[in-house]
């Protein structure tokens, strides 16, 4: 949080910063002129060849080399002689000057052919002194060519000024400072949310970091021209570097509205694929990372608008964020890509993460209430194997063995001592094994059949590795079929299969024979809201069962768990 203040204040200064620094220069007119004959001739031109026409330096196209004219006219007091001056040329060609009829330097060395061409940098700086700056007119001559220059580019000439030197790479830090403050900000929310996500299988912290790492890209190359002066043939593949890093931010970030405002999955599909269909449009011609941004940010408009409109609770605010980036992109396009952008994407992350923590304390409150409840119905589970009609029916059968078959009943007693000592030793934990629940239906099931008088077996199907479950959930089911079930009186076997499918998630299923009918409608109602209770205290809402009526007559009870919990 402190990284984002900083940042936040940094990109409110740096404005002023920027004016304070600029003020200093004295910018090239844009009306100059210009001869395509510096392909045939190393020479300057006279001032009267007709060759020469009026143009404007920034909308010049060429690639053969050309000689450009101009005159600048010095204000008095511009070389004070306290710091040394310079002219600036940031344009993606070679090029060769001279002011006042002298050579004062080369960038590359412009030629005819891509052969000859040698590649001058992005940026030059030719030295001038106070005699050459002072008050009055002066004649500006430049040679240029740009035989390995991008098509993507439509204006060759960046920047032409007057101003003083400075060190490149203090003016790109004061340039790039809110961006390069954010980045670190940035870096630490696409791990958390990496890591976060990851663990939670939430797409939408997912998606927010994609859009962290996509914007960390873009942050690269848009500021890769201010710390290094690289050679001007990279320039075009520095475009599209851009282009590509803007169109997957504006992907991520539109994936990410999708999933945390929960668009309709059609509507989905059809951004998703219309977006995609736009890349290459994106990726080639005369496109800027502006308008890449302007579509992605006007879908993810679209769909907090659509969210806000169904009534979505958490709308409003991502839906006023997107409209003030808008609007900053559509009134300050320049500014907006190496700063505003990065102000308004921290804006995004600090709105997720307050969402983030308040959906953190419900799920904690969700999960406390659901203890409670599974701690109350535990009790009321441990006093309905306590109450006076099941001590009484199992006594009763008791007694009946005591008489017939003295060993049996001692069977009896040792299946009845097993079954209590297990369901005590498991009833205060959060997980159990799964062999450790099975040996308690077991037991359950040898009361039970000493009781009926019939045989009750349960087959364990089980998958290898299998998952830790919380205590009690089969053996209430199984309790449930016998106690409710009514017609299970002959010979019966219970089916249990464990299965692991996708993403290490665990499906259980419990097939109980025909005649044991538990919907939740039936009487089993503690039972079935102590399963449900204790499933929620385990995994929260990461978790789903289903029950009805099987195949064979029979009833099911299906319940998918996520396979990563451990058992304590």
């Amino acid at each position: 949080m402190p990284t984002v203040l900083l940042f936040l204040l940094a990109s409110l200064l740096a404005p002023s910063l920027a004016v304070a620094s600029e003020a200093q220069y004295l910018s090239v007119g844009r009306d100059v002129m210009v001869h395509s004959g510096a392909d045939v001739s190393d020479t300057p031109l006279a001032d009267d060849d007709p060759g020469w026409t009026a143009a404007d330096w920034q909308a010049l196209r060429f690639r053969d080399a050309i000689w450009l004219r101009a005159v600048v006219e010095v204000p008095p007091g511009f070389a004070t002689g306290d710091h040394p001056m310079g002219l600036s040329l940031n344009a993606a060609a070679s090029a060769e000057v001279w002011w006042d009829g002298a050579m004062i330097g080369r960038n590359g060395r412009p030629e005819s052919t891509a052969v000859g061409e040698l590649p001058g940098r992005i940026e030059a700086v030719f030295m001038l002194d106070d005699r050459q700056l002072r008050e009055g007119e002066h004649r500006l001559l430049m040679r240029l060519s740009r035989q390995h220059g991008s098509a993507m580019i439509s204006t060759p000439i960046d920047q032409l000024s007057l101003g003083p030197w400075e060190d490149p790479l203090d003016d790109a830090l004061r340039y790039y400072l809110p961006s390069v403050l954010s980045g670190g900000a940035v870096v630490l929310a696409g791990l958390f949310l990496l890591v976060t996500g990851w663990r939670s299988r939430d797409p939408a912290a997912l998606w927010l970091s994609a859009s962290c790492l996509a914007l960390l890209l873009q942050l690269g190359f848009e500021s890769l021209r201010g710390f290094v002066n690289y050679p001007y043939p990279w320039h075009g593949p520095r475009l599209v570097a851009i282009a590509a890093s803007a169109w997957l931010f504006g992907f991520s970030l539109v994936g990410f509205f999708m999933a945390r405002l929960r668009t309709p999955r059609p509507i989905r599909w059809q951004l998703a694929l219309g977006l995609l269909a736009l890349l290459p449009f994106f990726l080639s011609g005369d496109v800027v990372a502006a308008a890449v941004l302007l579509v992605f940010l006007g879908g993810s408009l679209l769909i907090a608008g659509m969210a806000r409109k169904n009534g979505h609770p958490d709308a409003m605010p991502f839906l006023v964020v997107l409209a003030l980036l808008l609007a900053l992109l559509l009134l300050q396009t320049a500014a907006f890509l190496d700063r505003w952008l990065y102000v308004g994407f921290s804006l995004v992350l600090m709105l997720f993460f307050a969402d983030h923590v308040r959906l953190h304390f419900r799920t904690v409150r969700e999960r406390d209430a659901a203890r409670h409840a599974a701690q109350r119905l535990e009790l009321d589970l441990l006093k309905q194997h306590l109450k006076p009609h099941f001590l009484m029916n199992t006594l009763t059968a008791l007694a009946g063995w005591i008489e017939e078959s003295p060993r049996t009943a001692v069977r009896m007693v040792d299946a009845l001592a097993d079954e209590f000592r297990t369901l005590i030793d498991v009833s205060d934990r959060a997980f159990v094994t799964l062999e450790e629940e099975l040996a308690l239906c077991r037991a359950h099931l040898e009361v039970m059949g000493f009781r009926r008088d019939r045989a009750f077996v349960l087959d364990a199907r089980l998958d290898p590795g299998s998952p830790v479950v919380p205590p009690a959930v089969l053996h209430t089911l199984i309790e449930n079929a016998i106690t409710h079930g009514g017609n299970v009186d002959a010979p019966a076997s219970f089916v249990f299969t464990a299965r692991k499918g996708d993403r290490s998630r665990w499906r259980l299923r419990l097939d109980c024979p025909a005649g044991a009918e538990v919907g939740e409608g039936s009487l089993e109602g503690t039972g079935l809201a102590y399963v449900r209770a204790r499933l929620a205290e385990a995994f929260g809402e990461d978790w789903r069962l289903q029950h009805g009526v099987s195949n064979s007559g029979g009833w099911f009870t299906e319940i998918e768990i996520p396979g990563d919990a451990r058992c304590t």
